[in-house]
């Protein structure tokens, strides 16, 4: 490489610490340590995480990655990824457009047999992906901001438990998991090691995780976020994903969070609209919209059948947890 020229190409194993310094020049919520790099790129993955980097005398200047995961649709399942982590340097942003480094990863996709992606780009850059990268903008996604102080009275005959880890709450997990699978339609594929990785794992114990339980019976698994907003130092609590048998309902979820958050003085709770039955029951409690994202798809298997790129094309096919987004 030519000392005054930008190379792109896909990051190595001897490329971590390079990235890990790249991210440091950024002002996020989360810490890009070494944890986070294998955890995000090596432990939650089903398959290794394409990873490439714009390269300018010996330093990262850009990045994006494809961290692959199973999807599914109406049932059946396809290989597929999140795109995430699309940044340029704030010094070098004369050098290198970012649609250059995602194209890249997109033809690496592709040559690998990942059939779609999807991805939460910001607002600024969502109209590039669409514009330019050729991805699908779903829908824009407000997400419901509630009061937990209105806590309803609502009876509700369960409660949550914490999480312990046990074998016992895996065993009943797992039984949920292949349940809640076969009633959604299209979503990210979950399995217990998705779960126990995603949020029991993360290295930063960002996740409160809970099973929803009547009696001692569980019926259910929940996790929990505390978030405290950088830029404006809003408190609030986020329900980030869950797992529900048929005898909890959606609006038992909400009661549940609500309560748990009123009870640690979270009086700001944040929901995603998982789906257009949740969103409707969203609407039904006094609310605020709080902030947006910009769900969008890319389809690099061509030969999928019609069905297929049509289901997935289609918000009110969709899934969408919190947690499918969190930045991880």
């Amino acid at each position: 490489m030519s000392k005054n020229n930008v190379e792109i190409r896909e990051a190595t194993y001897s490329d971590r610490d390079a990235i890990i310094n790249f991210f440091n020049e950024f002002d996020t919520p989360y810490l890009r340590d070494r944890a986070y790099w294998v955890w995000l790129n090596r432990i939650v993955t089903t398959d290794y995480s394409i990873v490439v980097i714009a390269e300018y005398e010996g330093n990262v200047i850009a990045h994006y990655a494809i961290v692959p995961l199973d999807m599914n649709v109406f049932g059946n399942k396809y290989r597929g990824g999140q795109g995430l982590n699309a940044v340029v340097s704030f010094k070098h942003r004369d050098k290198i457009q970012i649609y250059k480094v995602t194209k890249y990863a997109y033809d690496l996709a592709r040559e690998r047999g990942v059939d779609f992606m999807y991805a939460f780009p910001n607002k600024g850059y969502f109209q590039i992906q669409v514009r330019i990268e050729g991805c699908k903008l779903l829908t824009r996604l407000p997400s419901y901001k509630l009061n937990s102080r209105t806590c309803d009275e609502l009876d509700l005959p369960f409660h949550v438990h914490y999480f312990g880890g046990s074998f016992e709450d895996f065993f009943v997990l797992d039984a949920l998991v292949e349940y809640f699978n076969d009633v959604n339609s299209v979503s990210v594929h979950k399995n217990l090691t998705y779960y126990i990785n995603r949020y029991i794992n993360h290295p930063q114990d960002l996740y409160k995780c809970f099973t929803i339980r009547k009696d001692d019976i569980v019926l259910g698994f929940v996790v929990f976020k505390f978030y405290d907003n950088p830029y404006t130092s809003e408190k609030s609590g986020h329900l980030v994903d869950f797992v529900l048998s048929k005898e909890i309902s959606y609006e038992h979820v909400i009661s549940l969070t609500k309560k748990y958050f009123l009870e640690n003085s979270i009086y700001n709770v944040v929901f995603w609209p998982i789906n257009k039955n949740f969103e409707k029951i969203l609407k039904s409690h006094p609310h605020e919209l709080s902030f947006e994202s910009f769900p969008c798809i890319k389809v690099f298997n061509q030969g999928l059948d019609d069905f297929v790129i049509e289901a997935i094309s289609t918000y009110d096919n969709w899934n969408i947890f919190m947690g499918d987004c969190d930045v991880f």
